[in-house]
């Protein structure tokens, strides 16, 4: 009686192992299809813009029916959101690994020259995300979540400088500043108004914003002296 007991645990645990496994099999299998529709769709924006973004056309390059698109985007405009996440997710890796690489002093010039090398090298992404080329899009409440936390690596870089006295100010105020510098020089780059051939990176150090950043006139006076016009009274 003992023995048929065992012998009838090790089927059911190799049922349950065989269930583990098809479950994962099934899940990979899930993943890599919304992967190749992401892909696809990112492709076909980048590529041939938002007049050829379409679910059929993105369907018809992941190779499924636009049954798959929908059960797992919704919509057009879930793929675009889509993107957008995906893209904010992936700028925030390239902005964090910048932070935990820099030295203090050289911070916030390294978080400039990683947003620089990110946008450029994801275009298509940074265009959803800052651009708006899907006209009808409007990015969902997590959507704009998932955005912000880019920009509190920034105003948490901006707080540690501040506090090694390299900055002086309110790090929310400086941080919008720099982050409008910096996508301000992007987007001329990305509309091939940018750097001559050959130059460096830009960051918030570099010559193109003043010598420094922070204390070229566009942002007053300097945002090393408190109550810089660029900042209000600080």
């Amino acid at each position: 009686m003992g023995g048929k007991s065992r012998a009838t645990a090790t089927i059911v645990d190799a049922e349950t192992a065989a269930v583990a496994v098809d479950a994962r099999t099934t899940r990979r299998a899930s993943d890599s299809a919304r992967t190749t529709i992401l892909t696809a769709a990112i492709q076909i924006l980048g590529r041939h813009g938002a007049g050829a973004f379409t679910v059929r056309a993105v369907a018809a390059a992941a190779g499924c029916s636009t049954t798959g698109v929908y059960t797992w985007f919704g919509s057009k405009n879930g793929l675009v959101e889509a993107i957008y996440i995906d893209g904010f997710e992936r700028f925030g890796i390239a902005l964090s690994a910048a932070e935990s690489a820099a030295a203090p002093g050289e911070l916030l010039n390294d978080l400039g020259a990683a947003y620089r090398r990110w946008a450029l090298a994801n275009s298509t992404h940074y265009a959803v995300m800052f651009s708006n080329p899907v006209a009808d899009f409007r990015p969902s409440a997590q959507a704009c979540a998932a955005s912000l936390v880019t920009f509190e690596t920034l105003v948490r870089a901006v707080a540690a400088a501040a506090a090694a006295g390299f900055v002086v100010g309110e790090p929310h105020h400086i941080a919008q500043h720099l982050w409008a510098g910096i996508h301000g020089y992007v987007s001329l780059e990305l509309a091939g108004m940018g750097l001559a051939d050959g130059a460096s990176d830009p960051a918030f150090g570099d010559p193109a914003f003043g010598d420094p950043a922070f204390g070229d006139p566009a942002f007053g006076d300097t945002v090393f002296q408190r109550g810089n016009p660029a900042f209000g009274d600080t």
